[in-house]
């Protein structure tokens, strides 16, 4: 298993992780996709998803978040439930974006994601780190005020 880190000098985990996850895809001639923490906004649109034949399915705990999205690869999911394989799996990625620091069970999160791969399989995430400003917004602001501010 091969783990790396990148600064946000280098990567910028919102606006530029889809291009990321594209030419992740692309580049690897990935097939089977799973988004963690989709929520209204996934990273790739379902015309990507069509035009180069990927199996793509957005997963999100919040249904309500889920239905603002466009796409019919939708599925309500708990990634924190124990030993609970994504539906669908096995897959060729499994990427997420800022959803790993709202993980109430990280171990489970990331055992679920690793058990969901095919062998040689892909797990991406980009996340907040510890007191960078979007954390320290997630862990303090309300998240009835942080979906008005989203």
């Amino acid at each position: 298993m091969r783990i790396s880190f990148g600064s946000v000098d280098h990567f910028e985990g919102w606006d530029r992780f889809p291009a990321f996850v594209r030419s992740l895809i692309l580049e690897n001639r990935l097939k089977r996709v799973a988004e963690i923490g989709a929520g209204a906004n996934p990273a790739l649109s379902p015309e990507f998803a069509h035009d180069h034949r990927l199996e793509y399915l957005a997963v999100d705990e919040d249904e309500a978040e889920l239905k603002k999205a466009q796409g019919d690869k939708l599925t309500v999911y708990d990634v924190c439930e124990k030993a609970c394989r994504i539906p669908g799996a096995p897959y060729d990625l499994v990427f997420g974006r800022m959803a790993a620091e709202h993980f109430r069970d990280a171990y489970a999160a990331y055992d679920n994601m690793l058990h969901s791969l095919v062998p040689g399989g892909i797990v991406v995430q980009s996340f907040a780190c510890l007191y960078s400003v979007p954390f320290l917004v997630n862990r303090l602001v309300p998240e009835s005020v942080s979906d008005l501010l989203l």
